[in-house]
Parts: C-alpha cells; structure tokens; sequence
C-alpha cells in the first residue's frame, strides 16, 4: 500500500499540540478553553488513520510484522519520552535546590520514574504526575500493540468490535473512576485506554476504508465537519466527560473531508506544515516541563483579574512556553532522538 503524507494533517497536527500547550496554561482560570481537552482524542484518531499502512496486514506474516510495528513505535516514541522526563526531572531538581524545598515530591521515586519511562502512565497513575500529559503516550503505545493482530484478520469486523470493546472499557472507566476523574480528568485505567481505543480504532477504519467513503467528500460536508469539531472544543461542556463518547467520531469525519486536499511538500505552506507535524509530538511533550519552568518567571494572575490582564498573560505565556518546546524538541532531535532514529532505519532496512 503506498504511504502519503497528508500535509494539511500534519499542521492540524502541530496546532492541536499547541492548543493543548494553551489549554494547560489557564486550565480552570479560563472555562472558554476547558474543551480543548478533548484534543487528545483526536490525536488518538489521527494517529489510527496514519498509522494504518504500517499495521500487520497477514496472519501468516504477522510475527515479523509485529516486530517491526513494536520496534518502529519504540523508535518514533521513546527516545523523546525520555528526553521529556529527564529533562523534567532535572530542572525539578535544580528549582528544588535553588529555592532550598527539603521536602523532596514522592512522585519522583526511582520506580515511578522507571514506570514512566516504560509507558505504564495509564497503569502506574501516580508516575505520570512528571509529566501528565504523557499519560496519551501511554495510552496509545499499548493500543498500538493491542490492535496488531486485528489488523491482521481481513474485513472491518474485528477492528468495529474492537472499538465497540473500547466503548464498554470507557464506560467502566467513567463509571467507576469518579474520585480520580473529578481530580484530574479521565486519564488513566479504564478511561484512557477506552479513549484510546475508540480514538485510534475510528482512525483505522477510516484510512482502511478510505476509497470507500470518498464519494462522500465535499466541500459542503468540510464545512460541517468543521463546525463540528468546533463545536466540541468550544461548545457548553454541561455534558462533561461523556463527550469523549462520540468526539472521535465527529474527528474522523473531519479527518476524512480534510485528507481530500493536498499540499506540495515544495511550497512555503507544505514546509510549514511538515515542520508543524515533525514538532507536535516535541512541543506537545515539552510543553507541561515549560509551563512548569516559567511559572517563575511569569505567574498567572489572581483568577479575579480582568479578561484584558489574562489575555496579555496568555499571550506571552503560550509564547515563552512553544518557544522553549520547540527549541528543546530541536535539540532533542539533533543530540539524541535522530540518531538513535537514524541507526534504527538501518536495522529495519536490513
């Protein structure tokens, strides 16, 4: 199957990531951008649909398959993964140091820290308190690997039943996780890997069935997509979190009406978008450490202070914070995540 690179994707991609970075900065001072949560489940779809053409695709092939799937998901993730929580754990150290705190956070034990570094966020919950929106990480590594051998059986029907499996998961999670969500949200156990699941299972049925569903591509149906996925960022959340029910869905079709437009990697928007998608994941796992490390230097306002007061705050926040991401994520690649990538596409390619 040939591979595209879905450019218009790929800077969705990366102002998904910022947005996310935005949301974290005024989370629970700024109820307009308490939405933009939900982003993660569109990653989780976005990430089905890229996903799909490096899925085991045989039964009879499958073992080695699976080890490249495995392999290529431990090249593409890890090597930021680490540079993300030791770089977090380095400026906590320092920060603790220079401000003289003796009482030292026993989130940040050595088996918490080796728990985050093996992606079990979503299992080992107190270890994601590092970096916590690395938990989607977490997450998706381990719904990547579930969903192998379905890929594996010809038809939709294993996939379907695996996302009508993540539905029961999310349910189970929402349900009986009430204490752990009403503090922090629905990222962890049940919740995450239901989200995950449905998110990322929608994602390969859409790329999987894609010349299928292009007679239903048009412009009429982008702009509704559109407003859609508008619509679940910024509409009245009374709904809570049984939104992640169904935002996977409404992201698909925007995935769909948006995957029917190209972009020539030579022009000036298909650079930009291409360097969006290459520094999403970077500035989507740096972003919390940033956050966290400017909030010396700029402390967020009295939540009484005025829209104006908050705005400028927000601005010049957001700046400082993608900056710092972006340029940590630029030296990550160049000092350790490229070649440790480089030598990993040899051995593949042997």
């Amino acid at each position: 199957m040939k591979k595209e690179r879905y450019l218009w994707l790929d800077l969705l991609r990366g102002a998904a990531a910022i947005a996310v970075l935005s949301f974290h900065i005024v989370v629970n001072h700024r109820p307009q951008l308490n939405g933009l949560y939900v982003l993660v489940d569109f990653f989780f779809v976005l990430s089905g649909f890229v996903l799909w053409p490096t899925m085991p695709k045989e039964r009879r092939t499958f073992g080695k398959d699976f080890r490249n799937l495995l392999f290529r998901r431990i090249l593409r993730l890890w090597p930021m993964l680490i540079a993300v929580i030791v770089t977090s754990n380095i400026i906590y150290l320092i920060t603790h140091w220079l401000t003289h705190e003796w009482r030292f956070d026993p989130n940040r034990r050595w088996g918490y820290i080796v728990a985050a570094l093996l992606f079990l966020q979503t299992i080992v919950s107190t270890s994601m308190f590092m970096v916590v929106p690395l938990w989607s990480l977490s997450a998706e590594f381990f719904v990547n690997l579930f969903f192998a051998p379905f890929t594996a059986i010809k038809g939709n029907k294993a996939i379907f039943y695996s996302v009508i499996f993540g539905y029961l998961v999310l349910n189970i999670g929402l349900t009986m996780d009430q204490g752990w969500i009403g503090f922090i949200g629905p990222i962890r156990g049940f919740e995450a890997i239901g989200r995950a699941i449905i998110g990322f299972g929608i994602g390969l049925l859409l790329r999987k069935n894609l010349d299928r569903l292009k007679r239903i591509q048009n412009l009429f149906f982008l702009i509704l997509s559109g407003y859609g996925a508008w619509w679940t960022l910024f509409s009245d959340q009374s709904y809570g979190y049984n939104n992640t029910y169904f935002v996977g869905l409404i992201y698909a079709f925007f995935i769909l009406q948006v995957s029917r437009y190209q972009l020539t990697s030579e022009s000036a928007i298909g650079k930009f978008a291409g360097l969006m998608g290459r520094y999403s994941y970077g500035i989507y796992g740096f972003h919390q450490v940033m956050i966290d490390l400017t909030s010396h230097i700029l402390k967020s306002p009295n939540s009484f202070k005025s829209d104006h007061v908050w705005l400028r705050y927000f601005i010049e926040k957001s700046s400082l914070v993608c900056f710092l991401a972006i340029l940590a994520t630029f030296l990550t690649h160049k000092l350790f995540e490229g070649p440790i990538q480089r030598w990993g596409s040899k051995v593949i390619n042997r």
